[in-house]
């Protein structure tokens, strides 16, 4: 009886579960929609900051995974990136950072949000290479269209205590 009761309940969890999630909804109204697998290369950029906890200069390129079919305001990405920078939040150090993270980036005309998550190579010159956990924000006003901008950047490691924040600009080319 228990067993038979058990697998009754399982069996309407599994077919509650896959009639909601196989059902359609109403979408030609909404100006958003599902997000869809696009794995195109997005752009690349160099940048500098200063004015803030620090300064650095690096290069990078996005890779968008996943887009907003309709508005194409959204997408899920990767980016890769080459950081040197002195960070200035609590102690100097001169850093090198190799870094891969997950970016979700919301691009409208002109300002631009990513918010940054992965993990960095980092090396030092005072201390032994070491891969940490690191995550940021970036934020980007476009004074050119897509190749000139001003942006915000704030970035930290996990593990350690190299943070870096800073205002600058950034030179690139984006799709």
């Amino acid at each position: 009886m228990k067993i038979r009761n058990n697998i009754l309940l399982t069996s309407l969890i599994v077919f509650f579960i896959s009639s909601t999630s196989l059902s359609q909804t109403e979408t030609s109204k909404t100006k958003y929609d599902k997000l869809y697998f696009t794995q195109k290369f997005f752009g690349g950029q160099i940048e500098a900051c200063t004015i803030g906890f620090g300064y650095g200069f690096g290069g990078l390129v996005d890779i968008d995974m996943l887009t907003n079919k309709k508005s194409k305001e959204f997408s899920v990405g990767i980016r890769i990136s080459v950081e040197h920078f002195v960070s200035g939040f609590e102690t100097t150090k001169s850093l090198l950072d190799y870094n891969v993270y997950a970016r979700p980036s919301v691009r409208f005309k002109r300002f631009w949000i990513s918010l940054l998550g992965g993990a960095a190579y980092h090396t030092s010159k005072q201390d032994p290479s070491e891969i940490v956990l690191k995550g940021g924000f970036e934020l980007k006003y476009n004074v050119l269209d897509k190749y000139i901008g001003v942006m915000l950047k704030l970035s930290t490691t996990f593990t350690e205590k190299s943070n870096y924040g800073g205002i600058g600009i950034s030179l690139g080319y984006f799709n």
